[in-house]
């Protein structure tokens, strides 16, 4: 692209370039025969992943899936977070398309956000999840000597669970 001299910057756009990537500018500046030349570097933004879902849920494991956009990027950094605070980060390489925590809590519910990484430039997608609520232990039921009614007891599930 040729600039009028009086010109100090220029926007480069709609030339398609690609997400996350590191491109290389140049100003070469001309006198008559001669010229000089400065160069930089600068990278796009990259895109966020797509359909980021909940793969499955256990009770004590959560499971996440994406998709990759066309975007360049060094790796993805995961963290899992519930209402307190945040609970694990990892750091995946940039061709994982699915992540799994374990050793969570029963029945909580979890916000999981996957961040592309490309240079100092990073975008994010967040997805909600809940691990399966644990089953009751100890059940019992009598009928303490009735006929037309019963009793149960049992001892209260681990973990997090509304009812």
């Amino acid at each position: 692209v040729s600039e009028e001299k009086h010109t100090r910057g220029y926007e480069i756009k709609d030339i398609g370039l690609i997400p996350g990537r590191l491109y290389k500018a140049a100003v070469i500046v001309k006198s008559g025969k001669l010229q000089n030349e400065a160069y930089c570097n600068g990278r796009t933004a990259p895109q966020a992943i797509l359909h980021l879902r909940i793969k499955y849920t256990e009770e004590t494991a959560l499971s996440i899936s994406w998709t990759t956009p066309v975007t360049e990027l060094e790796r993805y950094i995961i963290s899992l977070k519930d209402s307190e605070r945040t609970r694990m980060n990892k750091s995946l390489a940039k061709d994982a398309k699915e992540c799994t925590f374990s050793g969570l809590v029963p029945g909580r519910k979890f916000t999981v956000t996957v961040t592309t990484i490309s240079g100092d430039l990073s975008k994010s997608a967040s997805v909600e999840g809940r691990t399966v609520p644990a089953q009751v232990s100890n059940l019992h039921v009598t009928n303490q000597g009735t006929t037309n009614s019963l009793h149960t007891n049992w001892t209260r599930a681990i973990g997090d669970n509304d009812s």
